[in-house]
């Protein structure tokens, strides 16, 4: 049986042999002690555009495509996606900007806007971790409209595909605006359709002549001639020019001549007379005794 020497020495060794392992080798030593951690923490994610509140959402036009943006911060993310109305859309890496704090990764994607015009859409972020974490943020964008409205012509309200007639050749154009979106510009043009010495078709009255970009929306003109003519009329936003009149316009100032008084009527008319006369001297003569 070892006594205490040889037990003291023995462990005198082994402790001798530990600190070594210990100074010489620290790395590996702290690897092997180390203990397992479990990361809970989500990434980091930015809504970049849109990144409006649903109080102050971002603007986007109607009918044209836009890009999606969206950063992860510190660390690349897998899986970055968003999702848009019940639909998710995969985003692509783009880029890697450094920060004063860190490092963003950003991620793209491109989005359509037709067919949301005045609403506000939400937007989802989202990109997972190597961990599976999944991080998220969300944004709104609010999709333009165009503006809208009518035109009156001598204060009668004129639409699309009417027709009207006038007694007179001077007029009063003027354009009523209905929407929150304001028009870029507002013109009308005025084509002859069948008026004596023109060719239909022929433009009486440009764009160019017309055009208002603030209100009053109002005109004056005066048709050249009698006969028919096409006014349209236009709201320009967005790059578009939406029609909101297109009326046929008949122009007849000229006044009407009386009707011909019928040979039959003249006749009639004589024995009328006659029969006054006959009658009227019947009860007026004085009576002979």
């Amino acid at each position: 049986m070892a006594d205490k020497e040889e037990i003291g020495t023995a462990l005198m060794v082994a402790g001798v042999f530990i600190a070594f392992v210990a100074v010489a080798f620290p790395q590996q030593v702290a690897s092997g002690l180390a203990t397992v951690k479990i990361d809970t923490t989500p990434p980091t994610i930015n809504a970049m555009n849109p990144s409006g509140s649903q109080s102050s959402p971002t603007h986007f036009d109607p009918d044209t495509t836009v890009t999606l943006k969206m950063n992860s911060f510190r660390e690349k993310v897998n899986n970055a996606r968003v999702v848009v109305g019940g639909s998710t859309k995969s985003l692509s890496y783009d880029s890697a900007h450094s920060t004063p704090y860190g490092t963003e990764y950003w991620y793209t994607t491109s989005w359509d806007t037709s067919g949301h015009s005045g609403e506000t859409v939400k937007f989802v972020f989202k990109g997972d971790d190597d961990a599976g974490n999944t991080g998220s943020d969300a944004a709104y964008a609010l999709i333009g409209s165009y503006a809208d409205g009518y035109f009156t012509m001598n204060g009668q309200k004129v639409s699309k595909g009417a027709t009207i007639t006038l007694s007179t050749r001077s007029v009063t154009l003027k354009a009523t605006v209905t929407t929150d979106e304001k028009p870029d510009e507002v013109w009308y043009r005025v084509q002859a359709i069948d008026v004596k010495g023109y060719s239909s078709g022929t433009t009486l009255v440009h764009k160019s002549d017309t055009v208002k970009t603030s209100p009053p929306y109002e005109w004056s003109y005066t048709f050249p001639k009698d006969g028919t003519y096409s006014v349209n009329g236009y709201f320009k936003s967005y790059g578009k020019n939406v029609q909101v009149m297109s009326v046929d316009a008949g122009i007849n100032s000229s006044p009407v001549p009386p009707l011909p008084f019928p040979g039959e009527a003249m006749i009639v008319l004589g024995l009328g007379i006659s029969m006054i006369a006959v009658g009227a001297v019947a009860r007026f003569r004085p009576e002979t005794f």
